[in-house]
């Protein structure tokens, strides 16, 4: 594990530590670092998932197929377009 020394604003640094519960400055700052991990990585699912969908409609629209769905994003893509849902 590398020591890092940074300057962070006290006020910032006690709110979050009175937000979280944490004890510890280190421990704060591990936390707020895995955080921002977890929702870039999110934020990138859900990116890949709205690219997904859009590849499922446009095969559908190609192939002139009524897509049969459980998924709201599609009746989106079909108030928009030439998409033909057929929604559960």
């Amino acid at each position: 594990m590398a020591r890092t020394n940074i300057v962070i604003d006290d006020g910032l640094i006690e709110s979050g530590l009175s937000e979280t519960g944490l004890k510890t400055r280190r421990a704060l700052v591990d936390h707020a670092l895995r955080e921002l991990i977890r929702h870039k990585r999110q934020k990138k699912i859900l990116d890949l998932r709205g690219k997904i969908d859009c590849i499922i409609a446009a095969t559908a629209i190609e192939s002139g197929v009524e897509l049969l769905h459980n998924d709201r994003d599609f009746d989106h893509i079909a108030a928009y377009g030439t998409l033909s849902v057929y929604s559960r």
